[in-house]
């Protein structure tokens, strides 16, 4: 099996190549666990030129990769499919939902809040703010 996470991404090429980077972080995690390819990528969803190049590679990767793989396509989204249903029409692969209602959501949505206080000086709203 192959795994292709995909996201919103970006139209700041600095924005989105941060997007990629968190996400190349979970594709670690997953290549570590035996998959044998895992890919990242944004569609830019909200930029037609960017977006219509990001279509072609997503499509491209799926292409090539179901001869020989199953393709996951997971999406990095709360919840949903989102779009990727139509961007992928005609292609084989397996699809995933997003984040909700995973339980470690609520977590993340505080450690996020709190990070973002204790960054702009407004306090922590967990224990502490982290150094």
């Amino acid at each position: 099996e192959v795994v292709l996470l995909i996201a919103h991404g970006m139209g700041d090429e600095g924005e989105n190549d941060r997007v990629l980077a968190s996400m190349n972080r979970a594709a670690n995690q997953l290549t570590r666990e035996g998959y044998a390819d895992v890919e990242v990528a944004t569609l830019r969803e909200d930029w037609q030129e960017k977006r219509a190049e990001a279509e072609a590679y997503i499509r491209g990767y799926v292409e090539d990769q179901s001869g020989e793989h199953s393709v996951l396509v997971i999406p990095m989204r709360l919840s949903g499919f989102g779009p990727y249903g139509d961007v992928l029409a005609g292609l084989e692969y397996h699809r995933g939902e997003g984040l909700l209602p995973h339980t470690d959501i609520g977590r993340w949505v505080l450690d996020t809040a709190n990070e973002i206080t204790c960054s702009t000086g407004w306090g922590p709203i967990k224990d502490t703010c982290r150094p």
